[in-house]
């Protein structure tokens, strides 16, 4: 069962204080720690963020393996932040 992802207006979504991941094909991704990090882009059909499981599967499987490293990168940085009780930007 497919469980439901909020979508965010823009003032929300920048409310959540988003890091840039990556940029493919005119489409900038973004991670945002919600209950665990999630990804999330801007939709201009829907005027919205939304999460990247209802684009996911559009992509070629090289851009799904870049997208899940850069996550995985950044919940590492987020990590070791956390580690050394820095502030993570």
């Amino acid at each position: 069962m497919l469980c439901e992802y909020p979508e965010f207006t823009e003032e929300e979504f920048f409310n959540l204080e988003p890091t840039t991941l990556i940029e493919i094909k005119d489409t900038v991704y973004f991670a945002v720690e919600l209950l665990e990090p999630q990804i999330y882009y801007w939709d201009c059909n829907k005027n919205k963020y939304v999460h990247v499981i209802y684009k996911f599967a559009t992509l070629e499987d090289f851009w799904q393996d870049i997208l899940l490293q850069e996550l995985e990168e950044f919940e590492q940085v987020k990590l070791e932040a956390e580690d050394n009780n820095m502030d993570f930007i």
